[in-house]
């Protein structure tokens, strides 16, 4: 695994930004060293833009690197007066030092959302969960998981069912958890220092994996109401409503939806910016699950040659590259991933000067 993705790489991106933004004027609240940094400025302001990094901590560099940008630049110098800006770095620490999408429980924060207690769902069909949560991944896995997914409509029943989250196996993929991950919990409280001035938040939670190669999509949880209607002003066709594209249950945006006051305003984008085709990410995506549990996990592909990977380590790294291109060296990527996110991040701040 690349130094990247480890508590030595993790601490040393941290002081990166928590040096720069402290020089900037902007204040860090951190409880301890590997738990989430916040950065705020005009943290009571009666306009906020939240950028969240890390969500899935394997995808936490990329966020980084956009919210370092946004400091570089010294976009706060340029916000109107009633504006603030606050970046969650690192939401999921753990799985950004360990290079993995979930927290140490095996949570996905995306899928931990939910208000009072999870939600009951369907379980997999024993079909699509053998594909998914596999005893092994051999050569016979392989081929029956690619079938699925070379077909259109098994693809969209795989992804329907998959990507909604489940409840009720801690080890298997796009666990939701049975209670509020610690990391969410740490965020409830930091929101409660502006609960009583802001009057509109823009949350714009950071995601890699899905989509054409550097590519941006916009994703909204909403299909009405306020949130609806501002995104619609601001973006015209360009965002997708709701983001059921992938049936995601409880995801961060729905978080904030639960747990902010009623008088707050909330518009909430998630931004994904693609990296290869899910047919090809998916089957590392299975691999690295089975490995996180089985830590004693073989893989063999005999007729892939060395086209797949078959040793843990590669596995792990390949993970890693998907959510995070630049692993594998791949600088342009990121270069093009702050050239679609800027315009974006400037969209939003012309449409909460008009709100």
């Amino acid at each position: 695994m690349t130094e990247l993705f480890s508590d030595e790489g993790f601490v040393k991106k941290q002081k990166t930004i928590k040096d720069l933004a402290e020089g900037l004027g902007f204040s860090i609240d951190q409880d301890r060293l590997f738990d989430v940094v916040f950065i705020a400025f005009r943290s009571r302001a009666k306009k906020i833009i939240m950028v969240v990094s890390g969500t899935h901590g394997v995808e936490g560099p990329a966020g980084y690197d956009l919210q370092l940008k946004l400091l570089e630049d010294r976009v706060h110098e340029k916000l109107p007066a009633d504006t603030g800006l606050v970046f969650v770095v690192a939401l999921n620490p753990w799985g950004w030092v360990n290079g993995r999408r979930t927290d140490k429980n095996n949570v996905d924060l995306n899928r931990n959302g939910w208000y009072g207690a999870p939600p009951v769902l369907p379980p997999l069909d024993p079909e699509i969960n053998a594909l998914v949560n596999p005893e092994k991944c051999d050569e016979q896995w392989y081929q029956e998981l690619t079938a699925w997914l070379a077909d259109p409509a098994k693809t969209a029943r795989l992804r329907t069912q998959v990507f909604r989250g489940q409840y009720d196996n801690p080890k298997g993929i796009f666990y939701g958890g049975k209670k509020r991950a610690r990391s969410l919990v740490q965020l409830q409280e930091y929101c409660k220092n502006f609960a009583s001035t802001c009057q509109h938040l823009a949350v714009l939670d950071i995601h890699t994996g899905l989509g054409e190669w550097s590519e941006i999509t916009l994703l909204s949880p909403t299909d009405d109401g306020v949130d609806r209607e501002n995104l619609k002003s601001w973006f015209g066709l360009g965002v997708q409503f709701p983001n059921r594209a992938n049936t995601v249950t409880d995801d961060l945006l729905d978080f904030f939806t639960s747990v902010l006051p009623g008088n707050m305003d909330l518009t909430g984008l998630t931004v994904e910016i693609g990296t290869i085709p899910f047919e090809e990410s998916f089957p590392i995506l299975v691999m690295e699950n089975l490995l996180h549990h089985q830590p004693t996990a073989t893989f063999e592909f005999p007729s892939m040659g060395t086209m797949w990977p078959t040793t843990q380590e590669g596995v792990r790294r390949r993970f890693s590259q998907i959510f995070y291109p630049p692993v594998g060296c791949d600088s342009e990527w990121s270069a093009l991933a702050r050239a679609g996110f800027m315009p974006i991040f400037r969209t939003v701040v012309r449409g909460l000067a008009e709100l």
